[in-house]
């Protein structure tokens, strides 16, 4: 008789136990249930809160109730348009998906982390190859002044999406870069197209070349614009006002020496221009060359009566 009530009160002792433990799973389960919920009208929210703060606010709680790539999607948007870049790489990291490193490889690139943005796009090119990642790729190789590398990655992703506009216009600047003839009467419909098919039909050779590196420079792209020029200067096609765009920018990076240098080579494609001996005699100058500044002044009085 004794043994049946201890079975029996074992049998009670796991089967309360059993319901205790139904009653919790359901309670988790259910709290689970209403913090998706809340955490997806919190996301709601801070989509439509025109305030930047509190729209970042109200993303950061539907986080904390819920942690998924929407909310870490919409946290990084709303700190990105809010001018937060570094908080918004840190939401756009904890997504691991493509399209997530895709986007982090943008916010990288938009403040001019190149590096930083390569290893995202290549990351993003692991998981899956993307149009977006491609010519996220292809711009930061133009940053990085990989003209042949940032060719590739656009040729590849026009295969994917041959009209696109961003793979087209970066292909074709590649090519400019790279000095391949261009065999389409069309470059593509946009204004930066537009603008590279004025460049395309310019018929001089050193106007195009010193055309191409203003564009360079206007559009971000400085590293691949002195790489550009010296390369021209190598091969001999740079004209008075190559050298003279050349001087300059050595000048910036103070570099008085080349400076200098490529200022000689302007005045022997042009002895009479003013402007260049302008600028001889004040780097002239800041080298230390008194008599050579003092003999390109009294030239210029000549020239410029």
């Amino acid at each position: 008789m004794k043994k049946k009530q201890k079975l029996l009160f074992s049998c009670g002792i796991i089967l309360l136990l059993s319901a205790y433990g139904l009653l919790a799973g359901f309670t988790f389960s259910k709290m689970a249930e209403i913090r998706s919920s809340k955490s997806k009208v919190l996301l709601q929210e801070s989509q439509k809160e025109v305030n930047s703060r509190k729209s970042i606010a109200l993303a950061q709680l539907a986080l904390l109730l819920e942690a998924d790539d929407e909310g870490y999607l919409i946290a990084g948007e709303k700190a990105e348009i809010a001018g937060y870049n570094d908080i918004a790489a840190s939401y756009y990291k904890k997504i691991k998906t493509a399209e997530g490193l895709t986007i982090l490889g943008n916010t990288y690139l938009k403040n001019n982390q190149n590096k930083e943005a390569e290893e995202a796009f290549q990351k993003a090119l692991n998981k899956e190859e993307g149009l977006k990642a491609l010519t996220g790729l292809g711009t930061v190789y133009l940053k990085q002044g990989l003209a042949e590398k940032a060719k590739k990655s656009f040729d590849r992703a026009l295969e994917l999406v041959k009209d696109d506009e961003n793979a087209l216009s970066g292909s074709k600047l590649a090519d400019l870069v790279l000095d391949q003839q261009i065999l389409d009467e069309k470059i593509g419909s946009d204004s930066i197209n537009q603008q590279l098919q004025k460049i395309v039909q310019t018929p001089t050779l050193s106007t195009r070349i010193n055309l191409l590196f203003e564009y360079l420079r206007e559009n971000n792209y400085p590293q691949l614009a002195i790489n550009f020029l010296q390369e021209k200067e190598r091969v001999g096609q740079l004209d008075r006002d190559g050298y003279l765009l050349l001087a300059n920018e050595y000048f910036l990076e103070r570099n008085y020496v080349k400076s200098y240098q490529s200022l000689l080579s302007a005045k022997t494609k042009d002895l009479y221009y003013p402007q260049t001996y302008q600028h001889l005699i004040e780097v002239a100058k800041l080298l230390g060359k008194e008599d050579e500044a003092k003999q390109y002044q009294d030239f210029l009085k000549i020239i410029s009566w």
